[in-house]
């Protein structure tokens, strides 16, 4: 008989469900308690999942790239054509103004980023979260490999979660759950203190984010030319 496990990621009602079943709350607040649910992992997201998106996106003509409507935080950018990831460098210097198809900006005012010895790198991106843009140069109406954070929570159906994040669902439920009962403000602290104590070891197995891996390996190795 083939073995079987638990599977890695679980439905975010079955969390709730299981909470409620263990606190012996009755199953008519159930509701409260997902929304509540939902409240905790949004908020958490970007800090405790190992969880990330991997979307095709298409730059516009002039390299614009819009983000995603569930985008919280940003982790890289590649040409979607290529087999090895070649992640575009930032540039906060970058001019959205004058990034087009039919002007890029000259390599001797590029930014230093990771490429071959004695060569730049041919992409780059500018990050403007206030109008929710990637700006870019060098992605003019390409295929792009958008790595992204995202808020991990469906509307179109059923949200399934990391199971590291169970305690920490389970750690806000029932710090939450004492303030709906009323419970005095020592044990609503322990609570707290509870639910903070989760959160700090969900962290630990968080991966580290795809950027820092990249930064790791490439500070200690050279490249040679290939573009």
């Amino acid at each position: 008989m083939a073995e079987t496990y638990a599977p890695a990621l679980v439905r975010i009602g079955d969390i709730v469900e299981s909470f409620m079943a263990k606190w012996r709350v009755p199953m008519n607040d159930f509701t409260n308690m997902l929304l509540f649910a939902f409240d905790c992992y949004r908020d958490n997201m970007s800090h405790t999942s190992r969880l990330y998106n991997r979307k095709i996106v298409t730059a516009d003509a002039n390299g614009t790239i819009t983000m995603p409507k569930d985008m919280i935080d940003f982790i890289g950018l590649c040409p979607a054509t290529e087999k090895t990831l070649w992640p575009s460098t930032e540039n906060t210097n970058l001019n959205p103004e004058a990034v087009s198809a039919n002007s890029d900006i000259a390599d001797g005012y590029e930014s230093v980023g990771y490429a071959g010895r004695g060569a730049v790198n041919e992409y780059y991106h500018k990050i403007v979260w206030g109008e929710r843009k990637i700006y870019t140069d060098g992605f003019e109406g390409q295929d792009v490999l958008l790595m992204y954070v995202s808020t991990g929570i469906r509307t179109d159906e059923e949200t399934y979660i990391d199971v590291t994040l169970a305690p920490v669902i389970d750690a806000y439920l029932y710090w939450r759950l004492g303030e709906l009962n009323g419970a005095p403000i020592n044990e609503l602290e322990r609570r707290e203190r509870g639910f903070e104590k989760a959160i700090r070891l969900a962290s630990r197995y968080r991966l580290p984010p795809l950027r820092s891996v990249w930064d790791s390996l490439l500070s200690v190795t050279s490249q040679g030319l290939r573009r």
